[in-house]
């Protein structure tokens, strides 16, 4: 990885895998660090960092050996202050991780801007349990957004699960 900074601050990363990297003159080798400590620095710029290069410092902290990543990804998912990007990545491989599907549900309450409440949509749609198919169908009924309500009404229709199927043939023949 490698790390842009000005003025003391990182303002930039940018993440490789395998291979072999040589510092320039102008870069620094810090040398090997573990993979949760990186994970947590990763995770931690990711809140102030925006675009491409926050979004990259949030995989990389996911894809890292580190134990348990999600902690660090619940905390950027919430953090109302943090750059929609990195928060929308966060999301994304909080849904990847060991985070029980309640803890993960959880989440949509505090998401506030549209576009992380309708990732949230996908995200929660790739877990196939029953309180995933409880989120979706509490979405569809009783989100104010209807474009998040059909999202999840979509979702529904993907997963052949009989409450999902009732729901919304229920729906159609009210």
């Amino acid at each position: 990885m490698s790390l842009g900074r000005a003025d003391g601050a990182t303002i930039s990363v940018r993440v490789f895998v395998g291979g072999a990297w040589r510092p320039t003159s102008s870069e620094t080798d810090l040398g090997v660090v573990s993979a949760t400590d990186a994970a947590h620095y990763l995770a931690g710029i990711a809140h102030t960092i925006g675009g491409r290069s926050g979004s990259d410092a949030v995989s990389a902290a996911a894809l890292s050996d580190a134990a348990d990543t999600s902690p660090d990804l619940v905390s950027i998912v919430r953090d109302v202050n943090a750059p929609v990007e990195p928060r929308k990545q966060a999301l994304f491989w909080a849904g990847n991780t060991s985070l029980a599907t309640r803890d993960l549900a959880q989440l949509y309450d505090g998401l506030g801007p549209y576009s992380l409440r309708q990732h949230f949509v996908f995200v929660i749609s790739q877990r196939r349990d029953d309180i995933a198919i409880d989120k979706l169908i509490d979405l569809a009924r009783r989100d104010a957004d209807l474009e998040i309500r059909k999202q999840a009404m979509y979702w529904l229709g993907q997963t052949q699960d009989p409450r999902a199927v009732k729901f919304l043939r229920d729906l159609v023949t009210r």
